[in-house]
């Protein structure tokens, strides 16, 4: 039976961005938080899962109980982080997250250019931004916390053009800087495709629990769509859900390459390689 490593709990879908590149695009699903009951429930039915992350399709810090969240998750000995845009993360936010115990925050910002960020992450102001992520290390560093703060880069084939000048600017300032490659998410119609490609290992389906804020279970990160859900831990148990043979079929299914769902086509997960090389 397998055991989750980390659980990936969508605290909440709802977004005050609207980002050019976003999978949110075309969505058809409902705008809700997740109860922090919920929350609660989740993080007790695993105990001897390490990881914590309370971010996925929406901005974080919009949940009513981030704080709380963050602080059950790390009383609970859980490596807790979340990742945000940032716009939120004022200085009231900021000494809050730090002493609820969060471990980790990413922040998403693709250039130093205001103008073109602004184009980029609509409905987001990089200079408020800039100044909350100053800040957030400002106090981090002044109360002696030992969070660590990571500035995450998408490089997209449309809006790159001071990559290079963003990420040496940025690393002297936080403690590091990730940069992926755009994520296709691609038409609804196609993502249910099946199509016999090359065998993969992918960690994220054997060890993440992935849950969307409806309370969903999917197959992992990138399933913007919810085109592979393998119930709901509001009607059954998750444990049984993430070793059901729905979802065993699917794995089975990216080892042996035969039927693959083309989900995985184009993913820009680093973890993801060949099973025969």
């Amino acid at each position: 039976m397998l055991y989750p490593k980390l659980l990936n709990l969508e605290v909440t879908n709802r977004c005050n961005g609207n980002c050019v590149y976003c999978g949110r695009k075309g969505w058809k699903i409902e705008s809700v938080d997740m109860p922090f009951d919920t929350v609660k429930e989740l993080i007790d039915k695993f105990p001897k899962s390490p990881m914590v992350h309370l971010t996925l399709y929406g901005e974080s810090l919009l949940y009513p109980y981030i704080v709380d969240a963050v602080e059950y998750s790390s009383a609970r000995n859980k490596y807790v982080w979340i990742t945000t845009n940032g716009q939120l993360l004022d200085e009231s936010m900021s000494k809050s997250l730090l002493k609820a115990g969060v471990n980790k925050i990413i922040v998403s910002i693709d250039t130093i250019d205001s103008d073109l960020f602004n184009t980029i992450r609509r409905g987001l102001d990089y200079d408020t931004i800039s100044d909350n992520v100053h800040r957030f290390v400002d106090l981090r560093n002044q109360y002696g916390y030992s969070t660590v703060v990571i500035v995450n880069m998408v490089n997209t084939k449309d809006y790159n053009q001071d990559m290079v000048a963003s990420e040496r600017y940025w690393r002297k300032v936080v403690d590091g800087v990730s940069v992926v490659n755009e994520v296709y998410c691609g038409p609804i119609d196609n993502l249910f495709l099946s199509v016999d490609k090359p065998p993969v290992y992918c960690p994220r389906a054997n060890e993440h629990l992935t849950v969307r804020a409806n309370g969903d279970v999917v197959l992992c990160c990138r399933d913007c769509h919810v085109q592979y859900s393998f119930g709901n831990v509001n009607d059954d148990d998750p444990y049984l859900i993430f070793n059901s043979d729905k979802f065993n079929e699917i794995r089975n299914r990216l080892i042996t390459g035969k039927n693959r769902p083309t989900l995985c086509d184009n993913c820009g997960v680093p973890a993801m390689k060949s099973v025969s090389g």
